[in-house]
């Protein structure tokens, strides 16, 4: 429903009356909020003379996640009772709009009321310690030491954040741990991602390719993200034989599409490369073939790092491409 359409149905529910529901008027308030709504969402709960959790977690959240977040801890401390869902709303709306502190002092002041923080509190907590690595690593590690003494349920999504929060508080050791902990059967490709990223993200190129290769072994299917990690790794590394290798097999094997950012990634490994006659021919393939602005850009990776004889064959090419026989 759009926002107009919603504003028609909000006057026939008043003149028939209907506001006066609780329910009904909950609902087109989440109408309003996943419209995007989010004054007219704030006059419709201001208008309601009785208010259920369940609104007062809506308009804390449409806030929240529209960058009110001053209205929406307006709205959090006004409510007459909290459930982990309006904790979870805010705390969110912090880590997404770069308040990571604030977000940790509500997490903090949730430990000490009589609720369970879930899942979701947990990874934006973490994700809150990522944006901040200087100085909440302890932190960090205190947030996983709750989450095993009290027996959670590391589900793949907390997992993967505290890889993240490892790998961005520079502990690369913690992000092993924890991936080489997790067993076989959750390792999808979300956590080889987040283990290759960390990997990279600390400069351990050859490691992330060799994990790559232990997941392939594995049986582990890869997705678009993965080869991107992957063919970033060959980039740091300068292997371009390795490189044009697996962005075959991304497309051969496992019949995924190159983005934009597969195609500038290998252009800018071939770069580097010294069988300059393989690479043209290589390159001369789909997606590459006849995408003149890819040429271009390798011409300009070829400046750069300085490959003469790259570069002229380059040019060649482009010249045909300008005026083909």
């Amino acid at each position: 429903m759009d926002s107009e359409l919603a504003m028609q149905f909000h006057g026939h529910l008043v003149v028939l009356g209907f506001l006066s529901d609780v329910n009904i008027a909950s609902s087109l308030l989440d109408v309003y909020t996943k419209c995007g709504c989010i004054d007219d969402a704030r006059n419709l709960f201001d208008e309601m003379p009785i208010k259920d959790l369940h609104m007062w977690t809506t308009i804390v959240c449409a806030c929240a996640e529209d960058g009110q977040l001053a209205t929406a801890r307006e709205f959090f401390d006004q409510m007459p009772e909290k459930n982990v869902f309006s904790w979870n709303a805010l705390i969110k709306g912090y880590v997404c709009h770069g308040k990571p502190v604030e977000a940790l002092n509500m997490f903090q002041h949730l430990m000490r009321e009589d609720l369970q923080p879930d899942q979701f509190t947990f990874g934006s907590c973490l994700s809150a310690c990522a944006a901040m690595p200087m100085h909440s690593l302890k932190l960090g590690q205190q947030i996983h030491g709750i989450l095993l003494r009290s027996g959670f349920d590391l589900s793949v999504m907390i997992t993967s954040s505290l890889i993240d929060m490892y790998s961005k508080c520079g502990y690369l050791d913690g992000a092993i741990q924890v991936f080489g902990l997790t067993s076989r059967e959750r390792k999808g490709a979300m956590l080889w991602n987040g283990m290759l990223s960390a990997l990279c993200h600390h400069g351990h190129a050859q490691d992330a390719i060799g994990l790559f290769v232990q997941m392939i072994h594995e049986r582990q299917k890869p997705d678009a993200n993965t080869f991107f990690l992957v063919l970033m790794a060959c980039c740091h590394c300068s292997l371009v034989e390795e490189g044009m290798k697996f962005f075959d097999l991304m497309n051969e094997r496992y019949r995924i599409v190159p983005g934009q950012d597969h195609c500038l990634c290998m252009v800018d490994l071939v770069s580097h490369a010294s069988s300059n006659d393989k690479v043209v021919e290589w390159i001369k393939s789909p997606p590459f073939s006849f995408n003149e602005r890819v040429w271009e850009i390798l011409v300009r990776s070829c400046t750069i790092h300085g490959n003469r004889e790259l570069l002229n064959k380059v040019e060649k090419q482009l010249g045909e491409l300008d005026h083909p026989e």
